[in-house]
């Protein structure tokens, strides 16, 4: 070449559009740019082609596409992008897909998801005649993948290296029944990539710390239970507030009451009543010495006027 770098879109690029590279008994696939790009399909496919005017015709998703339908790699080499665009690079019976870019970006492409191709069964007669019939699975959907199309399909990883590029998963995805490995400057769209396996080299998203959330609320949580509360068994050093509502002090100018001799009641000073024993004031202008009849003894302590009015 001279020393002179070769252009991306020189001669030697691979343009699939709407076309087909397949092996149906175990092959692999090798497709070289060295000198251009690789585009598996078309950006914009016209509407009158069948299949690409109702991406949910079955045909659409057998007739086009770089696929391997039993067994076998799908490698692809280009100096400038490889773009899949609504088209498909699909390894159905365990077969890995290499894609390298030196210069330019692999782009999954835009394809739709809901796209389905149904193979037919896979009939088997052995020696006595008996007949096997082994369905495959639905190669469903656009973009990059390896899919298990039989249970018993081993697992097939993906490789796609961009030197100087991104690798962007688009709107039809990568999906990986085994081990992804991605190398580039940049990945985009790592949400529409889904591996059965090992990652490496896939962006996660971050989750939200909620560490120090949490941290604060532990530490609110150890303070508040470090105070002791007031009705506790720890609050021997705690002052205490004592609320003492007084209702009544029993009397209403606060005179000690003196007991009536018809009321029946006597202090525990006076002790039991007895008649010979009279409730009174000596101090008082009025003498109780008993009620009813008196007795001799209380007859003594009147006078001779007041012995002759009783």
């Amino acid at each position: 070449m001279n020393g002179i770098s070769p252009s991306p879109y020189s001669s030697g690029s691979f343009l699939g559009g709407l076309s087909t590279v397949r092996t149906q008994a175990g092959g692999n696939i090798t497709i070289m740019a060295p000198n251009g790009q690789i585009e598996v399909g078309l950006v914009s496919p016209p509407s009158f082609f069948p299949g690409y005017s109702n991406p949910s015709d079955p045909s659409y998703a057998l007739a086009f596409g770089i696929v391997t339908e039993k067994g076998g790699d799908a490698n692809l080499y280009a100096y400038g992008n490889i773009s899949v665009d609504r088209s498909r690079i699909f390894t159905l019976e365990g077969g890995d897909i290499t894609a390298v870019s030196r210069t330019g970006n692999i782009d999954a492409g835009k394809g739709a998801k809901t796209v389905q191709a149904i193979q037919p069964a896979n009939v088997a007669y052995d020696l006595y005649g008996n007949i096997t019939v082994t369905p495959y699975g639905p190669a469903s959907g656009s973009g990059i993948a390896v899919l298990r199309a039989l249970p018993d399909a081993p697992l097939s990883n993906v490789d796609l290296i961009a030197f100087q590029g991104v690798v962007n998963a688009g709107d039809a995805g990568i999906r990986v029944s085994g081990n992804i490995n991605l190398a580039a400057v940049a990945v985009i769209n790592a949400s529409n990539i889904t591996v059965g396996g090992t990652a490496t080299g896939v962006p996660t998203v971050a989750a939200p710390n909620i560490g120090a959330l949490t941290t604060a609320s532990n530490t609110a949580g150890a303070t508040q239970a470090t105070v002791p509360t007031t009705t506790g068994s720890t609050n021997n050093n705690q002052a205490s507030i004592i609320i003492v509502e007084v209702v009544g002090y029993g009397g209403g100018d606060g005179s000690e009451k003196q007991s009536s001799p018809n009321d029946g009641s006597r202090s525990k000073e006076q002790g039991p009543r007895s008649d010979t024993a009279p409730v009174y004031n000596p101090n008082g202008p009025v003498r109780i010495l008993g009620v009813g009849s008196l007795t001799d003894d209380q007859k003594k302590s009147l006078s001779e006027e007041e012995k002759g009015k009783l």
